[in-house]
């Protein structure tokens, strides 16, 4: 059933978004996945690796919040956190976009209280940083008390992730001179490592005034004294210092200011934990850079793995540094070097990504992809540039795309390998150096004031099938490629579609249904469905030898319609809610047994599937609307709850032994999906309007083909590959 990709381009309008579709091969994992710090680790890859490809894409939801946003959202738990240039901090619900709370840290400063700057107020631009370990965000805002200019200061917050609320706070002063916060910018993402939180300082928009560059470390404790390296160009870029697995950093900076020392400026640092140099680059053209304010620091270094430290600056001009020796024993001597960006000034702004072999690089006019070859003779070389943009911004890469936000308010997803565009979203508008945020689930886009969540699934979009049928549907396969669907059709007969290099139409199989059929294949060319009679009997037909064998009924007198799984040839394993409510359970091996009693309290039809001989899964919705499972392998467990809060009963398909993917309709009327895979993950809505019991099937591992009876009586699936 393989499809052809579609390459779309979506509006945002009135903040929803059309889904989409994309083509390719590889399983889901589970939101939420933490992403605690400006492009999710120290060495600021940007890349969330091992996520599945984006095959389809729905905003999910759009917060407005009460300022700008020109930091990264960050992930921790089952939060979403976001700092706003009003000085405030939320922690929103990932899958609601719902307010976890919210703290006000203090009066932003206003542009006109500032000798120079492009942002209006002023509160925290830098991006925060998370310690997952001790449940603590820091962040750094500039804060005043209203009408008093000379109380403008930087401010530091430890909040609790609980609970937003503020375990200590300190002012970033006393550690040189001159620091005077009115010129000081402090745009850099802030950083954690060895206990202490770091930051940058340079300059704001215009370069007015006596700034310097500074990288602060402050103890992540909230005590102790504040340690501190200066540099005559500014520390800016949105990234902020990387760092290496020994704590050392990296930060590159700017142009000096004009009367300021040219020392350190336009440099690649590297910095011990307590901030003394242990080796630099400087470019050999240092002096017309600084003249031109071409800072060589305008994007963050890229650490590529722990051998190369990648520069590139508003010159366009990439560097390769080996780690060991920045920049021989000169201090000017690259590795490598070439030009990136067509641009010569004003090329590249904010932060690069990095997924081996690939680096993708901010160049202004549009993303640049090079392939980098480390190691002892570390090079690289243009691999493809996306479309052409109005100002790019720092790309991330999730869910094998690579994501980056024009400031005219269009989100991309580009093919990683090929940079073509897959996707495109109209968000209205974005401010400078605006970067996305990945959870293994979903993507957080800041645009302006509103942060919006989109859901990223690996599964195919819904396709509709064919209409006239007036119950949820049984799906088997007897092979790759191939699938059987029944359900009962506007007449109650029971009805059969496959798929085999296409789509049949439906054909009638006869009988009077009672509700949904059950459906099981042991071998190829073998198809054993079961059906409720408006007798409540239960009924069976089988296909074999090319041809439908007539009914025959099985007795019994129950209460909903049938499941079935098989675990080897020649078994079958039959579920049912019996007439006192509970799980009954009736099997075939060389005779049909009678049917025994599993106990429970069903509030639905049950479903059910085999992994390996011997092993059986079942589950059931119960009367409290839960999902409950009881399995059996060597003698029947006891029942469990799964939680949850679904609609119908179950549908369950097995690729593999120890996999199991579960599908019921949600209370919102959309299919859910829960699934096993060395433990339970959390259910994710695959979307649609569903009027019955789903079914479900796999013919290959990695293979789950969904298909549901719509609202609208249409039989609609979905697949993932």
């Amino acid at each position: 059933m393989a499809r052809c990709p579609v390459i779309v381009r979506v509006r945002l309008l009135g903040r929803t978004l059309a889904a989409i579709v994309v083509a390719a091969t590889l399983t889901p994992v589970a939101a939420t996945a933490d992403w605690p710090t400006y492009h999710l680790d120290p060495a600021r890859t940007g890349n969330a690796a091992g996520q599945p490809f984006t095959r389809s894409l729905t905003n999910s939801w759009s917060r407005a919040v009460d300022g700008q946003v020109y930091a990264e959202p960050l992930v921790a738990g089952n939060r979403v956190l976001i700092a706003t240039e009003n000085n405030s901090i939320y922690s929103l619900d990932p899958a609601t976009g719902g307010v976890q709370w919210g703290a006000h840290l203090g009066a932003p400063v206003p542009q006109n209280q500032l000798p120079c700057g492009n942002i209006d107020p002023v509160g925290f631009t830098g991006t925060p940083v998370v310690d997952l370990a001790a449940g603590v965000i820091y962040a750094v805002g500039l804060v005043w008390a209203p009408g008093d200019r000379a109380s403008i200061r930087y401010q530091m917050f430890a909040l609790n992730l609980s609970n937003g609320s503020v375990r200590w706070q300190r002012p970033i002063s006393g550690f040189g001179s001159p620091f005077d916060p009115r010129y000081q910018g402090q745009r850099m993402a802030l950083s954690l490592s060895n206990g202490i939180v770091y930051m940058g300082f340079g300059g704001r928009s215009g370069d007015c005034g006596d700034y310097r560059g500074w990288i602060v470390g402050a103890p992540a404790s909230g005590t102790g004294a504040l340690i501190a390296f200066a540099s005559g160009g500014a520390f800016w870029a949105s990234g902020g210092p990387s760092s290496d697995a020994a704590g050392n950093l990296y930060a590159a900076s700017g142009n000096n200011c004009g009367p300021c020392p040219v020392t350190n400026s336009e440099t690649v640092s590297k910095l011990s934990p307590s901030l003394g140099v242990s080796d630099y680059f400087t470019p050999s053209n240092q002096a017309s850079l600084n003249a031109s304010d071409t800072d060589l620091g305008s994007v963050t270094p890229a650490l590529l793995g722990t051998t190369q430290v990648f520069q590139v600056g508003k010159e366009g001009v990439g560097y390769l540094l080996n780690t060991s020796s920045l920049g021989g024993t000169n201090h000017q001597t690259p590795a490598f070097s070439a030009r990136v960006c067509t641009r010569t000034s004003d090329a590249a702004f904010g932060a690069t990504a990095y997924a081996a072999p690939y680096l993708y690089v901010p160049c202004v006019d549009r993303l640049e992809a090079l392939t980098v070859t480390t190691g002892a003779t570390p090079s690289f070389a243009s691999a493809w540039h996306g479309p052409a943009t109005t100002y790019s911004t720092p790309p991330i890469v999730a869910n094998n795309l690579v994501w980056t936000i024009d400031t005219n308010g269009l989100l991309s997803g580009l093919d990683g390998a090929t940079g073509s565009a897959v996707w495109s979203a109209d968000l209205g508008n974005a401010n400078h150096f605006a970067t996305p945020t990945a959870d293994g689930g979903r993507l957080y886009v800041p645009a302006g004031s509103v942060v919006s969540a989109f859901s990223l699934s690996s599964w195919f979009a819904w396709e509709a099938l064919q209409g006239g049928m007036t119950s949820g549907p049984a799906v088997a396969s007897w092979g790759p490629n191939h699938l059987d669907v029944f359900a009962r059709g506007a007449d109650q007969s029971l009805i059969w579609k496959t798929y085999g290099n296409g789509w049949s139409a439906w054909t009638s199989l006869g009988g009077i249904l009672g509700g949904t059929p059950g459906a099981v294949s042991w071998a190829s060319g073998r198809i054993d469905v079961f059906v409720r009679g408006t007798d409540s009997q239960l009924w069976h037909r089988w296909y074999s030898a090319g041809a439908w064998q007539a009914w025959e009924p099985l007795g019994g007198n129950i209460s909903s319609g049938p499941t079935v799984a098989s675990w080897a040839s020649g078994r079958l394993d039959v579920f049912a809610r019996l007439a006192d409510g509970s799980l009954g359970h009736k099997w075939y091996n060389n005779g049909w047994s009678g049917w025994e009693s599993l106990g429970g309290v069903l509030g639905g039809d049950p479903g059910a599937v085999s992994w390996a001989p011997g092993r059986i899964d079942t589950f059931v919705r119960g009367t409290d609307s839960q999902l409950w499972h009881r399995w059996y392998e060597n003698g029947w467990s006891a029942w469990e709850t799964l939680g949850g809060n679904i609609a119908s009963g179950p549908a369950i398909s097995s690729w593999a032994s120890g996999r199991l993917d579960v599908f019921a309709r949600l209370p919102d009327g959309s299919l859910g999906h829960k699934w096993y895979n060395n433990g339970w993950f959390n259910w994710e809505t695959l979307g649609g309007q569903i009027a019955d019991r789903p079914g479900a099937a796999s013919w290959a591992v990695n293979r789950v083909d969904v298909l549901v009876e719509g609202t609208d009586s249409v039989l609609w699936h979905r697949w993932i590959s």
